[in-house]
């Protein structure tokens, strides 16, 4: 599964920091989860798999906590709960106050909202082909007509997924597991190079306050993001 931009990158340079110990990052993952709540808090779980002993704990716990205080400048916006390494597993807990925060701090696309408010913000939510759990296709007169109504997350990465309650409807590409569980199984994204990604998260921290202070909820990935998942709930 495809870590959140920013976290990636930092993983990538400290694995680079001490590559010249043989050390490096796995090319395997396992789940990343994100979950919102009906406060519109989100919190995430990274799993990842790396070669043993490419960094301890406490390393990869200091270079998250960096680029935490960076963004937060002073705030608590974004959190690092926990961060273990256990043999070859990393488990890093990140907690978001909104999914604007989520969205500026990962510089990746997020959105929460009813289904009216995605698409004044550039989302084209009703343009979409929906189903239900069991694969038949929803009624999109219906889902328009409930748009003040119904709720919509909106994402641009490959991850699970848990709703702050019941999904009604998701986009072709995510699988909805449970009541409120579903995980999005593809995206299509402009090629980013790792490396450009890397050294975009420097210049992403110096953009970040400037963002973090946007509220008008505009996707400003738009032009870049070819495919979303969405997943409609109550």
């Amino acid at each position: 599964m495809r870590k959140s931009s920013r976290l990636l990158a930092a993983l990538l340079i400290l694995a680079a920091a001490v590559s010249m110990t043989g050390c490096s990052l796995s090319q395997k993952s396992n789940a990343t989860t994100l979950a919102a709540d009906g406060e519109g808090k989100l919190t995430e779980t990274i799993v990842d798999t790396v070669s043993e002993g490419a960094y301890t704990a406490e390393e990869l716990t200091e270079y998250i906590t960096k680029n935490v205080e960076a963004y937060n400048q002073g705030g608590s916006d974004v959190a690092m709960d926990s961060c273990e390494i256990n043999g070859d597993k990393v488990t890093i807990v990140m907690t978001y106050k909104d999914f604007r925060t989520y969205s500026s701090f990962n510089q990746v696309p997020c959105f929460i909202g009813t289904i009216r408010e995605a698409e004044d913000a550039g989302y084209p939510v009703l343009s979409n082909v929906f189903k239900d759990k069991s694969g038949n296709a929803a009624d999109m007169k219906v889902i328009s007509e409930r748009q003040k109504e119904w709720k919509v997350m909106v994402l641009a990465e490959t991850m699970d997924v848990r709703t702050s309650d019941k999904i009604l409807y998701a986009s072709e590409n995510v699988d909805i597991k449970g009541r409120t569980n579903a995980e999005i199984t593809s995206v299509m994204k402009q090629s980013t190079d790792p490396v450009e990604e890397v050294a975009s998260a420097s210049a992403a921290e110096e953009d970040a306050q400037q963002t973090q202070n946007d509220n008008s909820g505009v996707n400003p990935y738009a032009t870049v993001y070819e495919e979303y998942a969405y997943i409609i709930f109550k």
